[in-house]
């Protein structure tokens, strides 16, 4: 039975567990959430890097999901010794199949920072409205949906 991990940070990973849960009962699925840890999107490049790979060495499974964008911006440097899927090409096709020209793009400081969500539809032809919400996330984590 192929063994696959789904990471991320907080616990937007939980959606990605389930719908795999539903799409492919026959795997056999790992979740972690690395929470209690610096957020990810808090940390030097170098950092998330390592911290990753840790995380998937860890794991011990034969593909990994990595459901966080923060994440998602290191994975082509890593040797996972692993196949990776990040949510961000995923998400660029998604973004690329709407007619809309202007897009609006809410992230974490290091998703939105590392450009690797903007460059893409810019060069596609979208008009990119990209702000940094890294508290937004922390209330979304912490399950604060409502107020002012």
């Amino acid at each position: 039975m192929t063994r696959v991990g789904v990471l991320d940070w907080g616990i937007g990973g939980v959606d990605a567990l389930d719908r795999l849960r539903r799409l492919r009962p026959d795997l056999d699925l790992v979740y972690h959430s690395d929470a209690g840890t610096t957020p990810y999107g808090r940390l030097s490049r170098d950092a998330l890097a390592s911290r990753v790979s840790e995380v998937v060495a860890g794991l011990g499974v034969d593909l990994v999901v990595v459901a966080c964008n923060a994440a998602s911006t290191v994975l082509g440097e890593l040797d996972l010794r692993v196949p990776a899927i990040g949510v961000i090409e995923p998400g660029l096709e998604a973004a690329l199949a709407t007619e809309h020209r202007v897009l609006g793009l809410v992230g974490g400081e290091r998703t939105i920072a590392s450009g690797v969500w903007e460059r893409p539809l810019v060069r596609a032809g979208r008009r990119v409205v990209a702000r940094a919400a890294q508290p937004l996330s922390a209330h979304v984590e912490a399950g604060r949906l409502e107020g002012p």
